[in-house]
């Protein structure tokens, strides 16, 4: 639904207000109002035909004429007096200073995971004193007066909010409510007129579901403020005050994450824990890595295979070299955001979406619109949630993480480890999405040379086609000569289940669609076996639903060597 209109002069220069008829533009007539006016219309020609056909010949209707017009008349005269008396009131009621406006939710808060936003609208009974302007304290004093005589106890507002793109909203809008007044404490002495301000706050809630990470900003409310007999209506704009941007309740923007306690809680993070646990026990131990750190003078304790026999003899001493240890190392990953990462899988089945899902995140709305949401879960962000998790377990293991991407998306960030990594990487990736760019694999591999001098673990993860072989198979080749590569490349789903699946082919068109897969996929067999015999890099072929498994077997594999 698209906002309402919006009218909002409060922060015009006295040069720019606008004209009389700007001003009553503002005041918009309600279908109540029409419908009465339509009605005193119908009556008007139905006297208008009696009178001009002498009432159709027929002596009683001639004689009631003059009655209806005395009656139309008198009706319009009423009509007039009312609207105005409505009209007033919603002039004195409706100014943009009566109200503010504020907001209350989580500035972070996991995607798929409904929420309510809490919209504060504050409703002031204004004091006027002597600095006020006389237009200012003739309106407040009238408005006063208007509530302590109870001609207005209540205000009918209909509520729009500008919310973030990030979030689907679960109800309608605009929202209609009500708003009770309180009758102001009047007071007067020789300099306020009303000295006793009241105000009457206005709680709107609305709830929400987080469909897309990311950082989303609130724009202004839209507030529908109806007459007392609604017969008329007035539409405001009214955006949070600067004083109340500072709270983090009142904060105009928040930050959809990946959900990663979803995705620990979930039985296949269970399985990583088990084969994290069952890899410490196999990883090197302490200083007993292959990497050479520097070269030291020999001790009691020290293993054969450290002794430096030429060191020793150049220094006339026995020299030990020490490694590295292999269980504090660096793992980067190398993430694609080109456009080819824009894919997006579509489940067959509930079991299908529950193996990559934390589906108790969108058990708030059952049947097919609850399937569809869940179905629509982003390709890309099951790749980061994978890169999420293996980050997860690699910290464990004492390794610094880092990330780097490419693909019109340039973000590095360096490795690091300790309690705060996940929720580092999570505020950092909620606005990493995938663009419309091509991958340049031989710049991502030469920027991320240039950023890492350590020996480490290169994770490249991408979905390439066989236009981009060559250039990927240089960017591996590089990065292979100082790093330990784990190169995996993306299938989609539906070609995997395509090939995999037991459907025989039911026409020619699908016999050819389906050997063409197959020569697709034996293409990036040869890549793969191209790359691993050139480089030497561990390379993997899967799909976003089974990477997170995939990658941590690889992971603990690559450690181990």
């Amino acid at each position: 639904m698209n906002p309402i209109s919006v009218q909002d002069t409060s922060s015009l220069k006295p040069s720019q207000k606008r004209s009389l008829w700007q001003r009553l533009r503002e005041f918009q007539p309600s279908l109540r109002l029409v419908t009465i006016v339509f009605v005193w219309w119908v009556l008007l020609v139905i006297t208008t035909a009696l009178d001009m056909t002498s009432g159709f010949g027929i002596t009683a209707l001639k004689s009631v004429v003059s009655p209806l017009y005395d009656g139309c008349l008198i009706l319009l005269a009423v009509l007039i007096v009312i609207s105005v008396i409505d009209i007033v009131i919603l002039r004195v009621i409706s100014r943009v200073g009566n109200f503010q406006l504020s907001r209350k939710f989580p500035k972070n808060i996991p995607i798929y995971h409904p929420l309510n936003i809490e919209v504060l609208l504050t409703f002031f009974n204004p004091k006027t004193n002597k600095h006020s302007t006389n237009h200012n304290a003739k309106a407040s004093v009238l408005l006063q007066r208007f509530i302590q005589w109870g001609f207005i106890n209540k205000i009918r507002l209909d509520y729009y909010d500008d919310y973030p793109s990030q979030l689907t909203l679960l109800d309608t809008m605009p929202i209609a409510t009500i708003m009770t007044l309180k009758r102001p404490n009047h007071q007067q002495d020789d300099t306020t007129v009303v000295s006793t301000t009241q105000s009457n706050v206005l709680s709107i809630q609305y709830p929400v579901i987080p469909s897309e990470r990311g950082t989303g900003y609130f724009g202004p409310g839209y507030v529908r403020v109806w007459s007392p007999l609604r017969l008329f209506r007035r539409s405001l704009v009214l955006t949070v005050q600067d004083a109340a941007i500072d709270t983090p309740e009142a904060s105009q923007y928040l930050r959809v994450l990946a959900d990663f306690s979803g995705l620990l809680s979930n039985q296949l993070a269970v399985i990583f824990e088990k084969s994290v646990h069952a890899g410490v026990q196999a990883l090197l131990q302490q200083g007993q890595g292959s990497d050479f750190l520097d070269l030291k003078e020999y001790s009691v304790g020290d293993a054969i295979r450290q002794v430096d026999w030429k060191a020793s003899s150049r220094l006339r001493r026995m020299m030990s070299k020490t490694y590295e240890d292999e269980n504090d190392q660096d793992v980067v990953f190398l993430l694609d955001c080109s456009e080819q990462m824009r894919h997006q899988d579509i489940y067959e089945n509930d079991s299908d979406i529950d193996d990559v899902l934390h589906t108790d995140a969108i058990k708030w709305q059952s049947g097919a619109e609850g399937k569809e949401m869940a179905s629509q879960a982003r390709y890309f962000d099951k790749v980061l949630n994978a890169v999420l998790l293996l980050s997860y377990i690699a910290n464990k293991q004492s390794d610094r993480v880092g990330i780097m991407t490419f693909g019109g998306v340039d973000v590095f960030l360096p490795p690091q480890k300790g309690s705060h990594l996940i929720r580092h990487l999570l505020e950092q990736t909620a606005d990493i999405k995938p663009t419309l760019q091509t991958a340049d694999y031989l710049v991502a591999a030469q920027d991320l040379m240039k950023n890492l001098k350590k020996r480490s673990v290169v994770i490249l993860i991408t979905n390439t086609r066989a236009e981009a072989t060559d250039e990927l198979s240089q960017a591996v080749s590089l990065l292979s000569k100082r790093h330990k590569v784990v190169f995996a490349n993306l299938m989609e789903q539906v070609i995997f289940d395509r090939l995999e699946g037991d459907m025989m082919p039911k026409s020619m068109d699908d016999a050819l669609l389906y050997h063409a897969l197959v020569d697709y996929q034996h293409s990036r067999h040869q890549l793969k076996k191209r790359i691993n015999q050139q480089t030497g890099a561990f390379c993997l072929q899967t799909t976003a639903n089974h990477l997170p498994g995939v990658l941590t077997k690889a992971y603990l594999t690559v450690s181990k060597h």
